[in-house]
């Protein structure tokens, strides 16, 4: 599943996740446990790049991308007895900036902040990003690895949806019998879009012999 947060356009991925295996021994200041699988994060006027290399300890995180135009840019977090996934989310979208999240309720998470094309690959002993200049290599791993998670997402679709279409293309072969159609005596029954008159000695309005003869009839180069 995909979350994208723009500043003009809002799709918030409200992430549910427990912590998986078993967490860091030693949480940042800005982390810390309230339960076995519940946390607390506690953050003011702190940069945005800190906290969420803080998450890394206690939220399974794949991979951190973080635009170096946005490291610096401040937040302030108040959340207590949440989930790693709940907390990534409304640390996101109180940022008010860009985002990304890749994967499933529980996680490995990818996180895109800012501009994923200008995003940068840390860690939590990485230091601060500094001067906003892309780093190349890093810009199409973070490209390559949004593609691979659109490619996957779109595979899933379509074998989410085969069981639908199967239901409904058997639901399609179920024979219908209709018996009160007061101008097909006998009735008829439908497979699909195939009909069998119960009736052999009706017939159908198109194969009546004054219909078929004005049908042969007419001329078809006169037709507008």
């Amino acid at each position: 599943m995909v979350s994208i947060r723009l500043a003009s356009r809002v799709s918030v991925l409200m992430l549910a996740g427990a912590l998986a295996g078993s967490a860091a021994p030693g949480f940042a200041q800005t982390v810390t446990k309230s339960s076995a699988d519940r946390i607390n994060v506690e953050a003011q006027s702190l940069p945005i790049g800190r906290v969420l290399r803080d998450m890394l300890a206690v939220a399974p995180i794949e991979a951190l991308m973080i635009d170096p135009k946005v490291e610096a840019h401040l937040v302030n977090v108040h959340i207590y007895d949440v989930t790693p996934g709940e907390a990534i989310n409304q640390i996101l979208a109180d940022s008010n900036l860009p985002f990304l999240v890749w994967g499933g309720a529980k996680g490995p998470w990818r996180v895109f902040v800012g501009d994923k094309d200008a995003a940068i690959r840390v860690s939590s002993g990485s230091s601060a990003l500094t001067g906003g200049v892309a780093i190349t290599p890093q810009n199409a791993e973070a490209q390559e690895r949004v593609l691979e998670a659109e490619q996957r997402e779109v595979q899933a679709n379509e074998e989410n949806m085969k069981p639908i279409a199967m239901a409904e293309r058997q639901a399609e072969a179920q024979p219908v019998v209709i018996m009160d159609d007061p101008e097909v005596p006998g009735g008829y029954t439908m497979i699909g879009e195939s009909v069998i008159y119960n009736d052999p000695s009706f017939v159908p309005y198109k194969n009546r012999p004054e219909v078929v003869a004005r049908r042969l009839a007419t001329d078809v180069a006169s037709i507008p």
